[in-house]
């Protein structure tokens, strides 16, 4: 008996998640947000490609203005745009080796906040509600850094795939 009640509870807890997953939804391209650098040609034939492509709403895409060389030349954006990159010498390290924070702030600065501030402050025509509510993948258009490389002596290395 002790058995058969154990059995049913492990099949009504199955039976509980294969709906909760069943319920999730399809993605679609109301939850994609596309980025792109508006200065790069290529950055855009790739954002104009995918947003034809997956008919992505002109609400869910977010054109950056990235400078290749900001704060006198100590960041730089290189490997065709997908590295920030810390220039220069650096007379103070802290402890983990890395120069200063200048890299992080030009993420801050020219990535992360524009895309938070269009997340938070865009309204989706269909629901009237931010699109943080509804936003689940973030595309990054080629021409948009996806690493930082904050000493300025680090090599770019890949690994063999």
């Amino acid at each position: 008996m002790k058995d058969f009640v154990v059995f049913c509870f492990f099949l009504l807890l199955c039976n509980n998640i294969a709906e909760a997953q069943t319920y999730a939804g399809l993605p679609d391209s109301s939850h994609v947000l596309v980025v792109y650098n508006e200065l790069d040609s290529t950055s855009v034939q790739v954002k104009n490609y995918y947003q034809t492509a997956r008919s992505i709403p002109a609400s869910d895409i977010e054109p950056l203005i990235l400078d290749t060389i900001a704060y006198d030349g100590a960041v730089k954006l290189v490997q065709s745009g997908e590295v920030i990159r810390r220039m220069g010498s650096c007379s103070d390290y802290d402890s983990n080796g890395v120069c200063d924070s200048l890299a992080w702030y030009y993420f801050e600065e020219y990535i992360a906040g524009p895309i938070r501030n269009h997340l938070n402050n865009t309204v989706d025509p269909n629901t009237g509600k931010p699109l943080f509510n509804q936003i689940r993948y973030i595309v990054l258009c080629k021409g948009v850094p996806f690493r930082i490389i904050t000493t300025p002596n680090e090599t770019i290395s890949y690994a063999a795939a």
